[in-house]
């Protein structure tokens, strides 16, 4: 389980979280959702220590929680130049028959050089480097951008195969791949969580994030 108590962070001398409050349940998976600039990212950034947060503590299982805990699929993936998918794979696990067993399911081209992968396959390699790490907390931003149809299926697959060993964050503008992957929403605004949805309470969410865009675009 990761706690999260009074954290605060900044930019600039803006506030961006103020005061969040929540908790994380291991063994299950939890939505971050909200309008464009809620700091759907920056907490996920805080939570793996990009970001240094003003005050506030987050803890994993009553201890501090640390990159040593984490894998982070960031919303834009860096690949070095030059390199085939197969060695990009290495940087996380020098055991080919591993990656391999993960590759029948993603089937990429692992002997070519990423610069001609597509978007959604080098989204599909940046979740596979991930998924390698094997560590308990999954981060992930965005996973589902740039995938088509039998890809997006595929990691929603994934991801509830393997929820019950980890504590799985995600974030998507997709709102179906929400509902239909998480086990807890929850919603982002005046700089903390004003809201956690549980599944039975997605059609309570879906109504409130279109009464909201409704207000902001003046209808």
């Amino acid at each position: 389980m990761i706690s999260v108590h009074n954290l605060r962070v900044s930019y600039n001398r803006q506030v961006v979280l103020d005061n969040l409050t929540t908790t994380f349940e291991a063994g299950k998976v939890h939505g971050i959702v909200g309008l464009n600039g809620t700091g759907k990212t920056t907490l996920l950034n805080t939570l793996f220590g990009f970001i240094k947060p003003a005050t506030g503590e987050i803890l994993y299982q009553g201890d501090k929680l640390t990159k040593k805990n984490i894998s982070y699929l960031e919303t834009t993936n860096f690949f070095y130049s030059n390199i085939t998918g197969q060695e990009y794979l290495r940087l996380f696990c020098s055991s080919s028959a591993t990656y391999e067993v993960w590759n029948d399911l993603f089937k990429l081209p692992l002997d070519n050089l990423i610069e001609g992968y597509s978007t959604g396959m080098k989204k599909k390699l940046a979740l596979l480097g991930v998924l390698l790490q094997d560590k308990p907390v999954l981060l992930l931003d965005e996973p589902f951008n740039g995938l088509d149809l039998e890809s997006i299926w595929l990691v929603k697959r994934i991801i509830a195969d393997i929820k019950p060993s980890k504590t799985i964050l995600l974030t998507s503008h997709i709102f179906e791949t929400l509902t239909s992957t998480c086990d807890y929403i929850y919603r982002l605004g005046n700089n903390s969580i004003a809201h956690t949805y549980s599944r039975e309470e997605f059609g309570q969410l879906q109504e409130q994030l279109y009464k909201e865009l409704d207000e902001k675009a003046g209808f």
